[in-house]
């Protein structure tokens, strides 16, 4: 299976150590970006996220409902998805939003 077609898990990029520069699959700054960005608007958020997440029957309904209200990509709403509440913390936004800032600029 070639694994740059898929999307990467967000416990993939958690592993991965601050300033890592192994070679990655040719979209995953890209994809990186999407569960990022996803992520901080899920922050500001976070209320209509949960609700959005609870009225859902199955995780295909979730999926769909985090990607209509947040705006993002399937990539992205399925980070959020798989994301602990903790992460969701107003408190994280700042650890979310200087990654983003720094992946923007090599982008």
């Amino acid at each position: 299976m070639d694994r740059s077609a898929q999307p990467l898990r967000r416990a993939e990029w958690d592993d991965l150590p601050y300033g890592h520069t192994m070679s990655h699959p040719p979209d995953y700054v890209q994809q990186r970006i999407h569960v990022l960005t996803a992520l901080c608007r899920a922050v500001d958020s976070h209320a209509e996220v949960g609700t959005a997440i609870a009225r859902s029957a199955t995780e295909d309904e979730a999926l769909t409902a985090v990607r209509d209200l947040l705006g993002t990509t399937e990539v992205g709403a399925r980070a959020v998805l798989e994301t602990q509440f903790r992460r969701l913390l107003p408190g994280e936004r700042e650890k979310l939003r200087a990654q983003l800032d720094e992946l923007l600029a090599q982008a």
